[in-house]
């Protein structure tokens, strides 16, 4: 019997034809309208929902085949016996139904290899942690991950491998502009509660975005340790 959970999850079947599994056969003549219509877009919206749920089964097995290689003794059956796994396995599978970012049911899936006794990380904090992976979305994840380190950051991601060094005054809000949004309209209203919430759960040091700041304030870390750890939960090991 194999030992990989990736090999255990069900195979989804994608729908060879879609008129016959939605239950339309022989009336593809007939207008799509009311009750027809229902069941027509019923059978799509099923499909969709199974090969989401099937993505996300996969990538969870697959995260969980990784721990596996971590701690030996760790079987499939010992992971699937533990009822704090399997508690957020069906939390984090709810949140990932809910998404309609595949990042957010990546970071999800990841995050569950940490859900269990073998953890290295307190329960508790991983409690909190898994909440925080359910909550947040990729904004947030990409403010934590850029104040973690802004100069590695900027140089990664930008096309030149611009490396930033300020010497006059400049702002949070100027280098976030400059580097991470430029040409998106509107972008302060949108990070500036991401901000807040990782400022208020105690993984953010925040600062006015239009504070003028002198020398090399604007490109601080300002990750706090816990947020560091709610990257590592999910396994983001580096900055860009």
């Amino acid at each position: 019997m194999t030992d990989s959970l990736e090999d255990r999850v069900p195979v989804h079947s994608p729908l060879k034809d879609t008129m016959i599994n939605a239950g339309l056969a022989g009336v593809s003549a007939a207008p799509l309208v009311g009750g027809v219509v229902a069941q027509f877009t019923s059978g799509l919206l099923a499909e969709r929902q199974g090969a989401r749920q099937h993505e996300f089964n996969m990538a969870v097995a697959h995260a969980v085949d990784d721990l596996l290689t971590r701690f030996d003794g760790l079987t499939p059956a010992s992971v699937l016996e533990s009822d704090e796994f399997m508690a957020a396995y069906e939390r984090a599978s709810r949140a990932a139904a809910e998404t309609s970012s595949a990042e957010k049911r990546a970071r999800l899936a990841s995050a569950i290899r940490h859900t269990g006794p073998w953890s290295t990380i307190d329960e508790p904090k991983r409690t909190q942690f898994l909440t925080l992976v359910a909550r947040y979305d990729d904004l947030h994840f990409a403010m934590l991950s850029f104040f973690r380190d802004p100069r590695s950051w900027i140089t990664a991601n930008t096309a030149d491998g611009n490396k930033p060094d300020q010497q006059g005054a400049s702002s949070i809000g100027a280098i976030l502009g400059k580097y991470v949004f430029s040409g998106v309209a509107g972008w302060q209203q949108l990070v500036t509660p991401a901000l807040d919430d990782l400022q208020n759960a105690g993984l953010l040091d925040n600062a006015p975005l239009n504070t003028m700041m002198t020398g090399s304030g604007p490109l601080q870390q300002r990750t706090k340790p816990l947020g560091i750890e709610l990257l590592q939960f999910i396994e983001i090991d580096s900055t860009p």
